[in-house]
């Protein structure tokens, strides 16, 4: 199942749980209502890469499956940027961990 999640993400299903397309669409309303509810403001989301993913290839306007390509260590770091126009970019990525 793993295989199959890597090679066609946006058709895998995982049993009893939800599809990447809802998945996607739910991280996508997740960061518009933090982006809304803390505009103008620093805050920190912890999260697994899944979700990172889907918001690097939301800010670089990619498809989510070219995000795979992003190597996405243990506790590493992305950083976004969301200017007061309400356009986001990417401030940094890959940050080395901390030992």
């Amino acid at each position: 199942m793993l295989q199959r999640l890597w090679q066609q993400p946006l058709r895998f299903h995982a049993p009893r749980g939800e599809s990447m397309d809802q998945f996607i669409n739910r991280v996508h309303y997740a960061w518009d209502d933090i982006q809304t509810r803390y505009a103008g403001k620093h805050i920190l989301i912890m999260s697994h890469a899944g979700v990172i993913r889907v918001l690097l290839a939301r800010v670089l306007n990619i498809p989510y499956q070219r995000s795979l390509r992003f190597e996405i260590d243990y506790a590493q770091i992305t950083r976004f940027k969301v200017y007061p126009d309400g356009t986001p970019s990417i401030a940094a990525h890959g940050l080395p961990q901390v030992p």
